[in-house]
């Protein structure tokens, strides 16, 4: 894009005013806007203000000229004011509405003419005061000093350039005033006013503001050396003084005033002029206005159509050089155009200037009306169930919303173990019906779904319509005979099953070893009914319809026990049909009694081994020396209680000894100890003994 064009400013003739704007042609300011501050205390930074393209000039007030003297024999001129400095900030950035603070420098005030009679040194005159200095937000520029009787003051300071110095006056004779210092401005510091004397003049000084010159009866210059004979000119800087007259003041803006002049008569001495007050430029390029822009759109909100009926687009702006509207693009600053109803669309505008940029955005949409959402049917004939090979029929319609149109349809099956697809065939193509013939061998439940797709709803969808077709495997059956049916306790009969849609079989009282069909002989000893039954993809059938059949057993009356874990079991056959009873417990073997053979048992006394002992009784060490002892050792089970007598007296009882055998007494002699234990029932008791022996004692015969 282009880049806004610099603009810069000039030095301007400066007016008299305490607030004065205007707009001028510049060389370096295109259109700008010049503000010249006199006096006063604070200013509004005005709404139109740039900061990347202003300067701000300040000037320093000018410095009152020396009075001249005089006491008929000695004479003397005054020294000329200083100039005011200047100085130049660019670019500042200020806030657009803010107050900013400022104060323009006053001219120094001349000094007074001195009389007859006063004494050298001095003799009545009065120095110049200085001007003032000249602040802005901060920044300044100071004011030139006053002259004084003979010496000129000194030039004001600057951030860019010091005002000149004023003309020195003289001594002696009939001298003209010095020159005023000339005020500096943008294109130098101001010149030093020319110096007073007898029958000349000061010369202007040169640089920004100029110097006054001196001399005289003599006029101040605008910067350089004039010669005239009478008359005031204003410049820059201050005039030397006419003869018996005060000197005149400084230029319009910052000049020093000029030296008073010594007068011819002894009577008039000439008073010092006044310096020039100071001043602040404010010079700007205004801020260009923000370019804006409108659109409009009729009808909004429109009917859709998917043939993209037309809706007129009005775009205008304000200080743009072109527009850019979101999804057209760049356009001149104003026109209109056809955008299409077939979606809501965000046509949203933004202005554009080459000296601004981009402005605001304008929000601005089509609202386009949905049409009625598509009509989609779907269907199945049988309606719920069928077989396994069997077929149903699959009937799906689509038909799109009015002023819609129909893209794609799809007819979808999701099978029981999920994964939904498009039937092959029955999609991507724009149909009013689909009709699919469906069968399949596998079960379950399917699910079938219609999908479109048109010119408005761009996503597949079903309306939320579906069907689902239960498919089902043919039922399983099986049936079951014995042949014979009758038969004599001992003798068989041959038992045939077979089945239907079955993939096993099982029977009770039989057994089929899995098989779909088959036969097998049976000798049943009591009446008995056998079952089967047969499980396929259809399910599981009982054989007969869960009857199955019967073989009769005729047989001889008798009573049998048996043992199911510690019970007694009796089974008693009738004479007749050889039906069996079965009493189950007959009777419960209490502990320690057990179940054995039909009949409650009690166990045997047994020891229990365990590591180096048997559980019988042993004596731990059989054969110990006079006054030692042994230990006794017994472990066994299923006895009512056991008791350990030893011949010397020992007596324990129990079924086993501690862990570490029972201590006997003192063994002095052969002893024997006897286990002895009581058994349960009528089975026999325990007993056995063992001895231990006295090792022998030798004698020496």
């Amino acid at each position: 894009m282009r880049q806004p064009a610099p603009f810069a400013r000039a030095h301007l003739n400066i007016l008299h005013l305490s607030l004065f704007v205007c707009v001028l042609l510049l060389p370096q300011f295109a259109s700008a806007t010049v503000i010249y501050l006199t006096s006063g205390s604070s200013w509004t930074v005005p709404s139109d203000w740039n900061s990347s393209n202003n300067t701000i000039e300040l000037y320093g007030g000018g410095g009152g000229g020396g009075g001249g003297y005089s006491d008929g024999d000695y004479n003397g001129s005054g020294g000329g004011g200083g100039g005011g400095g200047y100085s130049r900030i660019s670019n500042a950035s200020l806030t657009p509405g803010s107050s900013i603070p400022y104060s323009v420098g006053g001219g120094g005030a001349g000094g007074a003419g001195g009389g007859i009679g006063n004494p050298p040194g001095g003799l009545g005159s009065t120095p110049g005061d200085n001007g003032g200095d000249t602040y802005f937000n901060g920044w300044s520029a100071g004011g030139g000093q006053g002259g004084n009787s003979t010496y000129a003051g000194g030039g004001g300071s600057g951030n860019v350039f010091y005002g000149g110095n004023g003309g020195s006056g003289d001594e002696g004779g009939y001298t003209g005033g010095g020159g005023g210092g000339g005020a500096a401005g943008p294109s130098g510091g101001g010149g030093q006013g020319g110096a007073g004397w007898d029958t000349g003049y000061g010369a202007g000084g040169n640089g920004g503001g100029g110097g006054g010159g001196g001399g005289y009866a003599g006029a101040g210059g605008s910067g350089q050396p004039i010669i005239v004979s009478s008359g005031n000119i204003p410049g820059a800087g201050g005039c030397g003084g006419v003869v018996g007259d005060p000197a005149p003041s400084g230029g319009s803006y910052g000049g020093g005033g000029g030296g008073g002049a010594a007068s011819a008569n002894c009577v008039n001495v000439g008073g010092g002029g006044n310096g020039a007050p100071g001043l602040i430029i404010i010079t700007y390029a205004p801020a260009p206005p923000a370019p804006t822009c409108q659109v409009s759109l009729s009808p909004n909100p429109s009917a859709y159509s998917y043939t993209g009926a037309p809706v007129t687009l009005s775009w205008s702006s304000s200080n743009a050089d072109e527009v850019y509207i979101n999804n057209i693009g760049w356009l001149g600053t104003s026109g209109a155009t056809y955008v299409a109803s077939q979606a809501s669309t965000d046509y949203s505008c933004i202005g554009y200037s080459a000296a601004y940029g981009y402005g605001a955005w304008y929000s601005a949409s089509l609202t386009v009306n949905p049409p009625p959402s598509p009509t989609l049917g779907i269907s199945a004939n049988p309606p719920s169930s069928i077989q396994t090979g069997q077929t149903s029929t699959i009937t799906a319609t689509y038909a799109p919303g009015s002023g819609d149109s129909e893209q794609d349809t799809a007819l979808n099956e999701v099978p029981p173990g999920g994964g939904e697809f498009t039937i092959p065939g029955y999609g991507y193509t724009p149909v009013s019906q689909y009709t699919y013939a469906f069968s399949t061998m596998t079960p379950g439940t399917y699910t079938f779904k219609p999908y479109i797709i048109t010119s408005y709803y761009t996503s597949w969808s079903t309306e939320g319509q579906s069907v689902n077709v239960t498919v089902t495997q043919p039922p399983t059956s099986c049936t079951l005979s014995a042949s014979p049916p009758s038969i004599t306790q001992g003798g068989s009969s041959t038992l045939t099953w077979s089945s239907a849609n079955a993939t096993s079989c099982t029977g009770t009282n039989f057994s089929t070893s899995g098989a779909t069909s088959g036969s097998v002989s049976v000798s049943p000893t009591q009446t008995t009914t056998y079952t089967g039954s047969c499980t396929g993809a259809g399910g599981t059938a009982s054989c007969n319809g869960g009857t199955g059949t019967a073989v009769s057993v005729t047989c001889t009356p008798s009573t049998v026990y048996s043992c199911s874990s510690q019970d007694v079991v009796e089974q008693t056959t009738t004479s007749s049909s050889c039906n069996v009873t079965v009493t189950n417990p007959y009777q419960t073997c209490a502990s320690p009694q057990f179940c054995s053979a039909g009949e409650c048992v009690y166990p045997v006394i047994s020891p229990n081994p365990s590591g180096p002992y048997t559980g019988q009784l042993q004596l731990i060490p059989s054969l110990v020396s006079p006054g030692e002892s042994t230990q006794v050792h017994w472990n066994v089970s299923n006895a009512q209680g056991c008791t350990v007598t030893g011949t010397n007296g020992d007596l324990w009882t129990g079924l086993s000894s501690p862990a570490g055998g029972e201590t006997s007494k003192p063994i002095t002699t052969q002893t024997t100890y006897t286990l002895s234990c009581e058994a349960y029932g009528t089975n026999p008791s325990l007993k056995e003994s063992e001895t231990v022996n006295i090792t022998p004692a030798y004698r020496e015969l």
